[in-house]
């Protein structure tokens, strides 16, 4: 588990691994963390089982496809 805290955003980010989200003494800490900074955003992260590359540029691809169609849109 990583844990990155922000002060002056007053945000928690807890990043798991796939073996931690699946550990339930990991996730019953969870709760002390947030109670512990109750007064900040706390967000948890948790790995995912997909091919990175492939998931990051097919969302690239269809943000460049959705940007191109607005262009279009906008054109007299």
């Amino acid at each position: 588990m990583e844990i990155n805290i922000n002060d002056t955003t007053k945000t928690i980010e807890i990043w798991l691994s796939n073996a931690e989200q699946d550990n339930p003494v990991v996730l019953n800490s969870l709760p002390s963390i947030y109670q512990r900074y109750e007064k900040y955003t706390a967000a948890v992260f948790q790995s995912g089982q997909g091919d990175l590359f492939k998931v990051a540029r097919d969302l690239l691809l269809h943000n460049r496809m959705l940007k191109t169609q607005s262009k279009g849109a906008a054109s007299p």
